[in-house]
């Protein structure tokens, strides 16, 4: 939590030294959003000093890839706490979903690959797993765990990646759409369901907004939500007031269903893509 309010505070002596924040760092752009869960491979800009694909304040840049990696792990502990710790409640989210041996799976904003190696974990080496996030200083961090042989690790853009269409078999996208606003959330979807095969599936594991009143304050206070300067607390908002399953529903995915764990803390939310009808789109 240091180091985040230490990045924070460098960001307005930076401001109060130039009128204006010099922005982009062109088609080698990195760094992801997610100090207290995962990372993100896509940040859209509504003109207000928001993050985007191809421009981010170098002091976000250097934050995120410089100190935040290294201490991410850490800080997902933390974060996973009230859940019974880490690995329990990234298991829970994992066992929910629709996923088989032999699948070839991507882990859209895999961060320092939490889910990635649960997921690994869970079906053994006869899938084939490959990760991607926007920040390479968390791709290196996941790099250097790797220990399957069948787990791979890049950089990449999720709204716009490299993959061919229909490509994989499962999509995952973990704790990453809650730090983008609604046109980078739909975006990132639209590009899962492009790399998707036919008759292939979405899962989204996300935060959501707990029915109780108690567990809705222990979530903002222990998450941080009452921080001023919680830059997650705005793009989180917009994600529950539009539904992340009528997104995905807005995305283009069928048969969307939605499980709801640790007492409305967490939703896994799942949507299928259907086959083509003449070559167009269903």
């Amino acid at each position: 939590m240091w180091e985040y309010i230490l990045a924070r505070r460098l960001q307005v002596f930076g401001a109060s030294r130039r009128r204006r924040i010099s922005v982009g760092v062109g088609g080698a752009v990195r760094g992801s959003v997610g100090v207290f869960l995962h990372g993100t491979s896509a940040r859209h800009s509504r003109g207000d000093g928001a993050m985007s694909q191809t421009g981010r304040p170098s002091w976000y840049v250097r934050y995120y890839d410089d100190i935040a990696s290294r201490r991410y792990d850490l800080l997902a502990k933390l974060w996973f706490i009230p859940q019974g710790g880490q690995g329990r409640a990234r298991r829970a989210l994992v066992d929910v979903i629709e996923l088989k041996r032999g699948d070839r799976i991507l882990d859209m904003c895999c961060g320092t690959g939490g889910a990635t190696f649960v997921i690994a974990e869970k079906l053994g080496e006869k899938s084939k797993i490959t990760g991607i996030d926007l920040s390479g200083g968390q791709i290196r961090v996941a790099n250097g765990k790797n220990s399957h042989p069948n787990v791979d690790f890049m950089v990449m853009d999720a709204s716009k990646t490299d993959f061919r269409d229909g490509e994989f078999d499962r999509v995952v996208i973990p704790h990453a759409l809650h730090e983008m606003w609604r046109d980078g959330r739909l975006a990132v979807l639209r590009e899962a369901r492009r790399i998707l095969r036919d008759g292939g599936s979405v899962a989204v594991l996300e935060l959501d907004r707990p029915p109780g009143r108690l567990m809705r304050l222990f979530v903002a206070l222990w998450w941080f939500y009452w921080l001023p300067f919680n830059f997650e607390t705005p793009t989180r908002r917009d994600m529950v007031r539009y539904g992340v399953a009528d997104e995905v529903r807005e995305a283009g995915f069928r048969d969307v269903t939605k499980v709801s764990l640790f007492r409305g803390a967490l939703q896994a939310v799942q949507g299928c893509k259907e086959a083509s009808i003449r070559g167009g789109v269903p």
